[in-house]
């Protein structure tokens, strides 16, 4: 069984889609990618979103992260999402590095710089 993308077979990648989606006539919202929220491959610009919109999700990965830090506490290489920077410390790095952007402007930087967004898988 061979893995099949949809929409490859048509030539059409998560940008074209999103662009499509975009058009004035389709009027259609541009969902967000499909991020798994404690993935080593998050941008710190991730954190600071989930910190705003969905703040549970937030707190649930920051208890994760502590509590696997703490459980295993005894292991040499003992990282978290991050590596070695716990998530409170990437978040408050974020808040500075974007601190230009407005709420608005994180949310779209969200949807439309998501993983694979400029690839064709």
């Amino acid at each position: 069984m061979s893995i099949q993308y949809p929409l490859l077979d048509i030539g059409m990648d998560r940008q074209d889609c999103q662009e499509y989606l975009l058009r004035d006539e389709n009027d259609l919202p541009l969902p967000y990618p499909s991020h798994c929220y404690p993935c080593p491959y998050n941008e710190d610009y991730e954190i600071l979103w989930l910190y705003h919109f969905d703040r549970d999700k937030y707190d649930q990965i920051v208890r994760l992260e502590a509590n696997k830090l703490k459980r295993f506490s005894h292991i040499e290489n003992n990282y978290g999402i991050f590596g070695l920077t716990p998530i409170p410390e990437v978040l408050e790095k974020a808040k500075k590095k974007y601190s230009h952007l407005s709420l608005a402007e994180l949310d779209d930087r969200k949807k439309t710089y998501g993983h694979k967004v400029c690839s064709k898988w």
